[in-house]
């Protein structure tokens, strides 16, 4: 919609509103001054009313009322003079509340405010602006306002004005609401798309290929030096790739520390007192949602890009607070780090952006790596979501 490129084109909309809102209020006048006396049975101020007039022209009155009536009808020009009026307001409060709405990032609360502070300050210099220069023609053209006449020119200037800066507040907010959601939606389409990409990635790559690699290897050595071992070796792998088969989009806690630990038992066969996995989740959260594959990437993410030797070891720790699942590891870089794009992370946290709106947390100092992982409360057991 090309009044929601407000940013873009400010100008161009402003003066499009505004010629809108002058429309409007100059076809409500001309009606109002054609037909009030009709529908009001009222009779409105005309030049031949006035006193001054009246003296001025003394017997030739009736004929010069006439005349100037049927040239210079006034109830078309106070309509002309207040079209011109509404659309200069309305011009200067479009182009204020693009900006604020547009430019400024503060809370929307504060927009607000601020939007409404300079809309009273503008208005109000504006009005007092109008009545003054309606006084000062209608002078010229050898009127008086006074007494109830110019308290009523008074009040009608204050309620239009007032109308005028009311309509721009309201529609400003409402165009804004409405970019915001179009852009909430784009994003969120983006999302879908991005999650589609993950989805398909997961499945064709959920575990490392250089893991399936070594894993292999390795089952090969303990055949042959320790076969008990290599039987257990064996039944973890198994589970691996039965995990990774039959996953779901959203699983328990219990669940993604139960892999983690198949799969950290096999890496530990291959490293044995070099590496430490260390667990200290409160079991209470056990039943809380995760995404799967989450802790088995960060362990796996950490091994690749630290050293692990007898000399220097490595130790993974993985706990949890009230809203995260944390792992964390002492820094040991390695000196000829693995070309990665850094898809992992990313990936990570744009499916729990698309699938719980929340995101990941990463703290990378000098001495430590830590990620945070959001768990998610399940309140109804038909919540706990689906293949």
């Amino acid at each position: 919609m090309f009044l929601l490129d407000y940013q873009k084109h400010p100008f161009l909309i402003a003066t499009i509103l505004a010629v809108i809102i002058a429309l409007f209020n100059y076809i409500t006048l001309s009606f109002f001054y054609n037909y009030a006396e009709l529908i009001f049975e009222m009779e409105l101020p005309t030049i031949d009313h006035d006193p001054l007039f009246h003296d001025h022209f003394h017997g030739d009155y009736h004929e010069h009322a006439h005349h100037h009536l049927h040239s210079h009808p006034p109830h078309k020009l106070f309509a002309l003079k207040q079209m011109i009026a509404n659309f200069l307001l309305a011009f200067i409060l479009y182009i204020i509340n693009f900006y604020i709405y547009g430019k400024l990032t503060i809370a929307f609360q504060n927009q607000i405010a601020l939007s409404i502070a300079l809309t009273i300050i503008i208005t109000s210099t504006f009005c007092l602006l109008s009545i003054y220069s309606d006084i000062y023609l209608r002078a010229i053209d050898g009127h008086l306002f006074k007494g109830p006449r110019l308290m009523e020119l008074i009040r009608s200037s204050i309620t239009r004005d007032i109308i005028v800066a009311n309509i721009t507040i309201f529609s400003s907010v409402l165009i804004y609401h409405i970019k915001k959601q179009e852009i909430a939606k784009l994003e969120n389409e983006a999302l879908i798309a991005e999650n589609i990409r993950s989805r398909y990635n997961a499945l064709t790559a959920k575990l490392d290929p250089h893991f399936l690699f070594n894993s292999l290897n390795t089952l090969k050595a303990l055949i042959k030096l320790d076969p008990a071992k290599a039987q257990k070796y064996t039944q973890q792998l198994s589970e691996i790739f039965r995990y990774t088969i039959n996953h779901k989009d959203v699983i328990s806690l219990k669940e993604e520390i139960d892999f983690s630990r198949a799969y950290g038992d096999m890496i530990l066969m291959r490293y044995e007192n070099n590496l430490h996995i260390i667990y200290n989740v409160e079991e209470k959260y056990f039943n809380y949602n995760i995404l799967p594959f989450c802790i088995q990437a960060l362990i796996e993410n950490a091994i690749k890009h630290n050293t692990i030797t007898t000399k220097k070891p490595l130790s993974i720790e993985i706990y949890n607070d009230d809203e995260y699942i944390i792992v964390q590891n002492k820094k040991s870089p390695k000196k000829e780090q693995e070309l990665t794009s850094g898809f992992g992370l990313k990936n990570l946290n744009d499916r729990y952006k698309y699938q719980f709106k929340r995101e990941i947390e990463i703290l990378n100092s000098d001495d430590e790596f830590i990620v945070k992982v959001p768990i998610i409360k399940v309140e109804n057991e038909e919540l706990r979501m689906y293949n």
